[in-house]
């Protein structure tokens, strides 16, 4: 289980300067290997730059058939402001980076595709390392766009510090050039638990909609 806080900050020529912040409760129940069995995301507020009004947040759950398979999960999604929720089969949810770190490390340390080791940081009073994430989905970049992302991981304990991801550019609308943009999302980790796989915690994983506290 993670607790985090996520800032985004968005420029455009079109709308100009925007943000959106918002606490995170995450908890992922994974295999052996690694890959995630149960998923569930609970945006605990969120708020704008423009109004600084906070608002409960969406929640997000996905249950997977075979560990890691977009194939036969099932996904629900609790919207407070319409007091919905709706139900999506094979459609899946994916757990933030910040579970991902110990592998990732792993991977950029061995030389592996995925992720490079540049070098150390120090983010909120930790020593961590930082890692450059590219390609992890296997798509290829979108032309005319620049994207980046860093993962900086705790270098005693190696559990994720923080996440940040930006892109500027101008995209492709229709054929013809876009407006230009940027984007700069940061994840910072306020607090991690690993839990034992027991009744009590499997319930953190069901959806609660509306009688979440």
């Amino acid at each position: 289980m993670i607790r985090s806080r996520i800032e985004g900050r968005f420029w455009s020529q079109e709308n100009g300067r925007t943000g959106l912040s918002r606490d995170e409760t995450g908890v992922v129940r994974l295999n052996g290997e690694g890959k995630p069995l149960d998923v569930r995301t609970l945006q605990t507020r969120r708020w704008s730059s423009e109004d600084g009004n906070g608002r409960p947040g969406a929640e997000d759950v996905t249950h997977y058939a075979v560990a890691g398979e977009v194939a036969g999960a099932e996904s629900q999604r609790y919207d407070p402001a319409t007091g919905k929720t709706v139900t999506e089969r094979n459609s899946a949810s994916v757990p933030r980076l910040a579970f991902d770190a110990h592998r990732l490390l792993a991977a950029a340390r061995s030389g592996r595709t995925d992720a490079r080791l540049e070098g150390e940081a120090t983010i909120g009073g930790h020593r961590t390392y930082r890692l450059v994430i590219a390609n992890l989905d296997g798509e290829s970049a979108v032309p005319g766009i620049e994207d980046r992302t860093e993962l900086y991981v705790d270098t005693t304990t190696y559990e994720a510090v923080e996440y940040r991801t930006s892109s500027k550019g101008r995209a492709q609308i229709a054929g013809r050039q876009g407006p230009a943009f940027t984007s700069e999302t940061t994840q910072r980790v306020l607090s991690w638990q690993q839990l034992p796989d027991t009744p009590a915690n499997r319930r953190l994983l069901q959806l609660r909609g509306p009688l979440e506290p």
